[in-house]
């Protein structure tokens, strides 16, 4: 997908240990939260967020995107959601063609 954008420098994955069975509620799970949140404000990134979920993790990508008191919002309309637990897919190629289109909008 780069090639067709020579203009876009490269992508940048985030990650998070936050999986299945995590205490997503706990004390220090807003350091990771609020911490991958303001990365995805930095203006190194253009303005364009996409976030790829399992489906299945404590921190859905939605909660990555709200607010708090001391954090500015994203708002979800431009953000890009793919989750790949979607019933929609059909197998690996199907995530990976899923993420592509998404990806092409930006």
């Amino acid at each position: 997908l780069l090639p067709k954008y020579p203009n876009v420098d490269g992508v940048v994955g985030l990650n998070h240990l936050y999986g299945c069975g995590v205490a997503i509620n706990a004390p220090a799970a807003v350091v990771p939260i609020r911490t991958i949140h303001n990365i995805s404000l930095n203006p190194n990134f253009g303005g364009e967020v996409m976030v790829i979920g399992l489906g299945c993790e404590k921190l859905q990508p939605e909660r990555l995107l709200t607010g708090t008191d001391d954090v500015q919002a994203i708002p979800v309309e431009s953000a890009s959601i793919v989750s790949l637990q979607d019933e929609k897919h059909v197998g690996f190629q199907s995530m990976v063609e899923d993420i592509l289109q998404v990806a092409e909008r930006h």
